[in-house]
């Protein structure tokens, strides 16, 4: 589990070129079918791919994460459930692999 906490007024980001939304793109990315909220303890349907940000970390990086969107409007921190995220981080995506936290792998290669 990783702890995070959504990021305020990121409606404002449009999806990247070629794609519908930001679950799309987390879903194309990883390839992986997301099906529930990836936040823990939730088990709700109608996603988006969500920008949130590890908690208690000084990585200010946005992740994105497939939450419904009662989670999406979350205010405190939650723990999630999906091992993978997508980071975007100047511009230019890659992804980060949360198989183990401790012992987490990432691929530093545009998506």
């Amino acid at each position: 589990m990783t702890t995070v906490k959504n990021v305020n007024g990121s409606s404002r980001f449009s999806a990247p070129s070629g794609y519908n939304s930001w679950l799309e793109y987390w879903e194309e990315n990883t390839g992986e079918k997301a099906s529930i909220c990836g936040a823990s303890n939730c088990s709700n349907g109608d996603l988006v791919g969500a920008h949130v940000q590890k908690a208690n970390s000084t990585d200010r990086s946005y992740y994105i994460t497939p939450l419904c969107r009662a989670c999406n409007q979350r205010t405190d921190e939650f723990n999630v459930y999906w091992r993978f995220c997508l980071i975007y981080c100047g511009g230019l995506p890659v992804v980060e692999v949360f198989q183990n936290w401790t012992n987490k792998k990432a691929w530093n290669q545009p998506v």
